[in-house]
């Protein structure tokens, strides 16, 4: 195992619910490849701003059902939203972890 693949692991291993973030740029997606090799199912989150070029929500679409992703897409409303209650009340009680 490379040092790499020793951190990703545990990381996903520390979580209860990990996810990831990808906006679908190389970096992100190079990321979500070596994620999906440890656990396959990880939901992916894809915040939504509505200023992606057509070519990036093509590729997104293409990705997710090539690699049967579990992918979320959030509406920047919802990400805004989420946030400020995240601030105001802590992220362990937003998304009720103890």
């Amino acid at each position: 195992m490379t040092a790499t693949e020793a951190v990703i692991a545990a990381v996903l291993d520390s979580s209860a619910s990990p996810c990831v973030t990808c906006s679908f740029q190389a970096e992100g997606v190079v990321l979500l490849h070596m994620l999906r090799e440890r656990r396959p199912d990880v939901p992916v989150l894809f915040l939504d701003t509505v200023h992606h070029f057509e070519e990036t929500y093509a590729y997104r679409d293409m990705l997710a059902q090539a690699w049967d992703l579990r992918l979320l897409n959030l509406p920047l409303g919802l990400a805004i939203n989420f946030n400020v209650e995240m601030l105001r009340n802590g992220i362990k009680r937003v998304i009720n972890t103890k």
